[in-house]
């Protein structure tokens, strides 16, 4: 069994060799073109979502505090970070993608 899967094997690995060179680099440059159109979509998704958190989080944080509410730095902290976090999402995957 070993004997005859060798051959087998040998032949499937100098077909995988014998494929053109060119494909790979055009599939690269296609995909990396797929990729960076697409960055500005999400990009402005990203920042759409943090435009709606940031209203609704200050709206929150502002009943809590007319209300007396204890936990307002906390409702506070969790709405600033979530935030920031969503802006600096869309910056990293700017500079990642570099478009």
């Amino acid at each position: 069994m070993k004997k005859a899967l060798t051959p087998i094997l040998l032949l499937m690995a100098s077909i995988g060799f014998a494929q053109k060179s060119g494909g790979l680099a055009s599939g690269l440059s296609a995909a990396t073109g797929e990729l960076q159109s697409i960055v500005e979509p999400i990009t402005t998704f990203l920042y759409v979502i943090a435009a709606i958190i940031g209203v609704f989080g200050a709206i929150r944080v502002y009943s809590k505090h007319q209300n007396g509410d204890q936990d307002t730095n906390k409702a506070m902290g969790q709405w600033g970070f979530a935030f920031v976090f969503l802006i600096a999402a869309g910056f990293i995957i700017k500079a990642t993608f570099s478009v």
